[in-house]
């Protein structure tokens, strides 16, 4: 069985790949630990003399998925750095780089990149060289035959990260490999921290996504069941990425039969509330942080006792909160979950986004390992959109 279903069941639907990839996420992130802790002290000696310079500046960047990578991590990592961190994606970047990028401005380019072999990406990487005068470059790929593992820019200039062989998936929809660049984000301040502590955070996430894995997906199934053909997501701070995520992965798993969107709780009212009928569902992820969950939980009051509010609720709490407020709910029960920051609740709510989007996939009878017909899975593995014609500045 896989998350519930006949693994033959699941390869006549061509949903084999999809399914073993969400599967593998705790083994995958259990391996990048191991290879972090093991290779602290290399990741310590770039990124100390990095984060040390006056000024500096970190710019995550990704494209599609790889993108809410740093959506899903700059906040975090800009209070746990004490640096100016922005998420800004590749596909803006590579359009107008001399909108992000100043000359006289040290920075550190931090890039996710699947294949490691995104156009986008790859061609940032160039702008960058020759717009900025005091650049670093750290290269986050699960590819170790793609460009990006193997581009050599200097070698106090630049470094690569190659995740674990389980986040190299080859299904179309990204799933471990989203959850694992994210991880390796979430880790960089105890790659720099002598104190590391990170094995406990790691041990959290990892009991708690096999039990979301065994026991939460017939809860998953119910929900998918459902005729809704509209979701739109919810998240603040750095759930929001997280919300950014789960849109696109019930975007692409349907073809678009479900119509995805995202918004913050505060967002909502500001014209967002439109996009709610009586088919949607209003995915809300709340976050641990105690302030900022007053927010999302005045919010899930004030939809659940408007009578005009036609759609169902669906809740994914840290705990459970509200209940009775909701059509569904999922609620992570280990005990240690308030002790994380928020940004790592993504991983786990990840989960349950890419489950119902597989799940609702199946109920279509869409073959969610081969969404785009034009291009094989061999070279949907190159990079989802292939190639196209990159500029010269």
């Amino acid at each position: 069985m896989l998350l519930g279903f006949d693994e033959e069941f699941l390869k006549e639907r061509n949903a084999y790949i999809t399914a073993s990839a969400i599967a593998s996420q705790p083994k995958a992130w259990k391996e990048l630990f191991g290879y972090l802790i093991k290779n602290k002290e290399d990741f310590k000696k770039f990124l100390d003399p990095v984060f040390q310079t006056k000024n500096v500046k970190i710019i995550l960047t990704g494209a599609g998925s790889s993108a809410f990578v740093g959506d899903c991590s700059a906040g975090y990592l800009r209070r746990a750095l004490g640096l100016d961190v922005e998420s800004i994606d590749s596909t803006d970047i590579a359009a107008a780089p001399e909108n992000y990028f100043l000359k006289d401005r040290p920075t550190l380019l931090i890039s996710y990149s699947k294949s490691g072999n995104s156009p986008e990406s790859l061609a940032v990487i160039q702008e960058a060289q020759q717009l900025i005068n005091n650049i670093y470059f750290l290269n986050v790929t699960c590819n170790k035959e793609g460009q990006l593992a193997k581009m050599k820019i200097g070698q106090e200039r630049s470094m690569s990260l190659v995740l674990p062989e389980e986040a190299n998936d080859s299904a179309y929809a990204a799933t471990v490999s989203f959850t694992t660049m994210l991880l390796a984000n979430l880790l960089l301040p105890y790659l720099v921290d002598k104190k590391c502590g990170a094995d406990d955070i790691l041990q959290i996430l990892v009991n708690e996504s096999k039990r979301i894995l065994n026991e939460d997906c017939d809860k998953i199934k119910n929900i998918a069941e459902e005729s809704y053909d509209r979701l739109h997501f919810l998240g603040s701070g750095s759930l929001k990425g997280c919300a950014r995520e789960a849109a696109l992965k019930s975007l692409e798993l349907t073809q678009g039969t479900v119509n995805a969107t995202y918004s913050s709780f505060l967002g909502l009212r500001h014209g967002q509330k439109f996009v709610i009928n009586d088919k949607t569902i209003l995915g809300c992820f709340v976050s641990n942080n105690a302030y900022t969950q007053k927010y999302d939980l005045d919010l899930i009051d004030e939809i659940s006792h408007n009578k005009m509010y036609k759609g169902k609720i669906l809740l994914f709490e840290p705990k459970a909160l509200r209940t009775e407020e909701a059509d569904y709910v999922v609620s992570l029960e280990n005990k240690d979950i308030n002790n994380l920051d928020e940004a790592f609740l993504t991983l786990l709510y990840a989960l349950y986004a890419q489950m119902l989007g597989l799940f609702k996939s199946i109920k279509l009878g869409i073959k969610s390992d081969n969404l785009d017909p034009a291009f094989s899975i061999e070279e949907q593995a190159y990079g989802v959109v292939g190639k196209f014609k990159i500029y010269n500045l």
